[in-house]
């Protein structure tokens, strides 16, 4: 028996993929991207490089998801409702994105950028995109 769907949240899968990044992706022939986010200790020179390489990909599978929910809901008398909460449901697509693309391509990546040091206080401390790979491998 099919349930029938309350609000407009009940039209929003529990999980979408916004981003699809194939196993041959990786960031192997980029070492000046990877040795910015090395030196400012942040993945944010590869998060603006993936909105613009993903951008085309992450709006269309997005639009195929609102054209998809607001099929259902007029399918449902509902078209109005999803007039008035179609920038809420969009939030919601994002909140409910299971992709990241930037650790799909730090896992397709076959070459290792990091640097470490060793500090009295803290013992060994790894900087790099791959550092919590290292990490974890370290304190197990």
């Amino acid at each position: 028996m099919k349930k029938e769907k309350q609000s407009w949240t009940d039209y929003v899968p529990h999980s979408v993929s916004l981003y699809y990044v194939d196993y041959r992706e990786n960031l192997d022939s980029h070492d000046d991207l990877q040795e910015q986010c090395i030196r400012r200790n942040s993945l944010s020179p590869l998060e603006e490089q993936i909105l613009e390489w993903y951008a085309d990909q992450e709006h269309g599978n997005l639009q195929g998801y609102l054209s998809e929910i607001r099929n259902e809901m007029e399918a449902d008398g509902k078209s109005a409702e999803y007039i008035r909460h179609e920038e809420k449901i969009k939030d919601l697509l994002y909140e409910r994105n299971n992709t990241d693309p930037a650790e799909e391509l730090i896992d397709n990546s076959a070459v290792t950028n990091m640097f470490y040091s060793w500090s009295r206080n803290r013992g060994l401390c790894v900087w790099g995109l791959w550092a919590r790979r290292i990490r974890n491998g370290l304190s197990s």
